[in-house]
């Protein structure tokens, strides 16, 4: 085994050590910290982009000398093998970043929507209200402007401030 390691140059050898614990802390510690603010840069200068190019370009070198290929062949072939490597990572990020979805809709998408009352809301207090939006069932935190509202009763959104939503009954005429 130790002859195996005596023929790849070192730098190969630091290069996936640096790599692959670059990616390991990275996975223990939460991800990608090195790309846009909101954490979702999928771009070239990322450190996981990074670490994976270092890992890649360390572990194709050290084979093609295993191999007998010169150093700088073997550098140019650790390129070769990191670039498209982190391309596909890179692609396969975007992909996943654009399935992410927000579960908490927009307050235009709010306001004037139909609900039920899941409990009493009392004058003053907080409730909760379940409605169906884009064919998902959904409950939130809701107040009332004006009297205690009983549950199960028909209401409509007319405010929305962050978290929980205003309502009002509707009246059987409406």
């Amino acid at each position: 085994m130790t002859a195996l390691f005596d023929s790849i140059p070192l730098v190969f050898i630091i290069c996936v050590l640096i790599g692959l614990g670059w990616l390991g802390l990275g996975a223990i510690v939460g991800g990608d910290h090195g790309g846009d603010t909101d954490g979702h840069d999928h771009g070239v200068i990322s450190t996981q982009v990074i670490a994976l190019f270092l890992a890649t370009f360390g572990a194709f070198g050290g084979l093609l000398t295993i191999y007998e290929a010169k150093p700088l062949w073997a550098s140019l072939g650790g390129v070769g093998a990191g670039i498209p490597i982190c391309a596909i990572w890179i692609l396969m990020m975007r992909a996943f970043h654009k399935q992410e979805a927000n579960s908490l809709p927009e307050s235009e998408t709010l306001i004037g929507l139909t609900a039920t009352t899941v409990g009493q809301i009392d004058s003053g207090g907080v409730g909760e209200i379940r409605y169906n939006l884009l064919g998902n069932l959904t409950t939130r935190l809701a107040r009332t402007a004006g009297p205690a509202i009983a549950p199960n009763t028909p209401v409509r959104v007319t405010a929305f401030d962050g978290v929980t939503v205003t309502v009002e009954p509707i009246s059987p005429s409406n």
